[in-house]
């Protein structure tokens, strides 16, 4: 019996200490979250205009990211020179393209499908904002021409989804939006690039001629992908991919632009 209470005491006395110990924690925990409390921007330090526009460019920037990261490469070689006081010799390593890019995880497979219907309802609003639901006559609007790429992959007509019938007509609404939105710059003037003549004029405060340029170059391998998938035999993933990286330009093309700069 005295054993038994020895043990209970010192078992009493461990879990006090811990309690201890743990409410020590907490305030040395709770001193740095107070401090970094503290210090937080205050939101009357710029006007609400300038905050939306900083959080549309972080917003733009995201999506381009976001492109990027699936527009990149499996790479498989690597060359390299070597050099010496006698000879230079040309030497080509192969590495397995696994260790470089690895498959996709299930999971990322699954982050995209789950994203895309708000991503593309994302994107119809966007176009809707700048008036791109409504086509020239006797063509069918941007909006238009995404709803039937995006029916193509979701409902498609056969057991399998045809790269064809959901890449073209996404390509379309690409060029059906610039093409619209070139008509409303306040300038009219001859552009080399539709994207960066249209953010040149249009772009909202916060967005740069970097910004721009970059996404038209996106846009330039985008569209190359898209016009490839006629010949192409393409997966449904494959296919959903570059989909989902339609989407994400025009948002994030679209979210860069000021519509009050446009022509109605």
């Amino acid at each position: 019996m005295v054993q038994e209470a020895d043990q209970a005491n010192a078992s009493v006395q461990s879990q006090a200490q811990q309690i201890v110990g743990d409410a020590s924690l907490t305030r040395d925990l709770a001193r740095p979250l107070q401090q970094w409390a503290c210090s937080l921007p205050d939101d009357s330090a710029l006007p609400g205009d300038s905050w939306q526009g900083l959080i549309g460019a972080w917003s733009a920037n995201r999506d381009q990211a976001r492109r990027l990261s699936l527009d990149l490469t499996r790479a498989s070689t690597f060359s390299g020179t070597t050099f010496s006081s006698a000879l230079t010799t040309s030497v080509t390593v192969t590495l397995s393209s696994g260790i470089i890019n690895p498959p996709l995880p299930p999971i990322a497979e699954i982050q995209t499908i789950l994203q895309r219907p708000v991503r593309f309802q994302e994107a119809l609003q966007a176009l809707t904002a700048f008036g791109l639901n409504v086509g020239f006559t006797g063509s069918l609007s941007a909006t238009e021409l995404l709803e039937a790429a995006h029916a193509a992959l979701t409902r498609p007509s056969g057991s399998e989804v045809a790269a064809a019938s959901v890449l073209i007509p996404a390509r379309e609404s690409l060029d059906a939006a610039l093409a619209a939105l070139l008509r409303r710059r306040p300038k009219q003037e001859e552009a080399k690039s539709k994207v960066v003549s249209i953010g040149d004029q249009c772009a909202k405060d916060g967005f740069d001629a970097g910004h721009f340029l970059r996404l038209d170059s996106d846009l330039a391998l985008l569209r190359k992908r898209l016009s490839e998938s006629k010949q192409q035999i393409m997966g449904r993933w494959a296919i959903s991919v570059a989909f989902n990286d339609v989407l994400l330009f025009l948002i994030s093309f679209l979210k860069s632009l000021d519509s009050t700069k446009m022509k109605v």
